[in-house]
């Protein structure tokens, strides 16, 4: 019910019926994960930061360490934020060793199984690079132009055709006043990009 309200935008029934959900279970991971959503979409951010550490302490998906990670960054605990979102980025390059085992190690019997197989790899790769993402302009926006060139690194190692991990690249590097490399990666972008306007 509660999700339900959150996804009609009814933010205040919605955490109603959360809060109902939780006060019979404390452990309901859905009610947990939406009383963080809809108190994160009405702008509490702040407010949304115990509930979703709670999510994850117990175990929920570690993708919501970035809206946490959000919100640690308003509540000026960047140094939890961090440890965050270093431990997320931990988790998806393990995830990412798995996935690749799976597919490259993994006999496939059929060439329908080969192509199932085929398709669950790039689907988690597609994951892994929104994750990796969302986590670079998180440290953009908070000023952590490293972090943010670092992360989009290990995208372009993946897939080494993401115009948009080039054109973050630059601009970090223009933030940073490294004009040259700036350029280079901006021309990157460029010879990379579906859309040039976009990137222009």
């Amino acid at each position: 019910l509660a999700l339900a309200y959150y996804t009609q935008g009814n933010c205040e029934q919605a955490l109603e019926a959360c809060d109902f959900a939780l006060a019979v279970d404390p452990d309901d991971m859905e009610a947990l994960l939406t009383k963080a959503h809809t108190l994160n979409f009405m702008g509490e951010k702040i407010a949304s930061k115990p509930v979703f550490k709670e999510y994850l302490d117990k175990g929920g998906d570690a993708v919501q360490a970035i809206p946490y990670a959000e919100a640690l960054f308003l509540d000026n605990e960047h140094e939890e934020a961090l440890r965050e979102l270093s431990w997320l980025k931990s988790v998806f390059k393990e995830k990412k060793l798995e996935a690749g085992d799976l597919w490259f190690d993994t006999p496939h019997e059929t060439e329908e199984d080969r192509l199932k197989a085929k398709a669950q790899y790039k689907e988690f790769n597609d994951l892994f690079e929104k994750v990796f993402t969302d986590i670079g302009d998180l440290y953009y926006h908070h000023g952590y132009y490293d972090e943010c060139i670092n992360t989009h690194s290990t995208i372009i190692s993946s897939n080494p055709f993401c115009a948009e991990s080039y054109f973050m690249m630059g601009v970090c590097y223009l933030a940073l006043n490294s004009y040259e490399k700036a350029s280079e990666y901006f021309a990157s972008a460029l010879k990379h990009a579906d859309d040039q306007v976009m990137m222009g």
